[in-house]
């Protein structure tokens, strides 16, 4: 299977479009049936992109949180800008709250995958040990802290962030 070939993009964008679609009106795990006819393909295509609605899920979750971490223009400034980070991060997500509860199982879900997704981001393999303990505390806490929009937090977490940073 080519996954440059457009064949493919386009029922990879139908599956993932129905996804949400549907689980944005149904607020339920969807059936494949279900989902194979609102993307106007069969279960065997289906099989062949990704095997089970796990793992149709998990993808959908996963490029959610990518696109809308792109969204932030402060990405990269965890570390060295903790308050505009956090501010510009809050409100990204704020604004595709929505979008975000009706793919999302529960908020422990969504949590872990903007963890896993900013790791990526933050992690490489020339931090020293200490530096990559640090990186995952400072992440795996603002991913929890940052997860809601209370301001008191936001500001709790920018300064347990910048402490742990030192």
């Amino acid at each position: 299977m080519n996954k440059a070939d457009l064949r493919y993009r386009k029922t990879e964008k139908a599956l993932t479009d129905s996804y949400i679609k549907l689980r944005t009106e149904r607020k339920r795990p969807i059936r494949l049936t279900e989902l194979c006819q609102e993307a106007m393909i069969n279960k065997t295509t289906f099989y062949r992109h990704y095997g089970s609605m796990d793992r149709l899920h998990s993808a959908v979750c996963h490029k959610m949180i990518q696109e809308i971490l792109s969204e932030c223009e402060s990405i990269h400034c965890l570390l060295s800008d903790t308050g505009t980070f956090c501010h510009e991060f809050c409100s990204v997500f704020a604004k595709h709250r929505e979008q975000i509860s009706a793919v999302f199982y529960d908020r422990y879900e969504c949590i872990g995958v903007i963890e896993e997704e900013l790791l990526k981001l933050y992690l490489s393999e020339t931090e020293s040990p200490v530096d990559r303990a640090r990186i995952r505390f400072v992440i795996g806490g603002a991913s929890r802290i940052l997860a809601g929009t209370d301001l008191e937090m936001i500001e709790t977490a920018i300064l347990l962030i910048k402490k742990v940073l030192g």
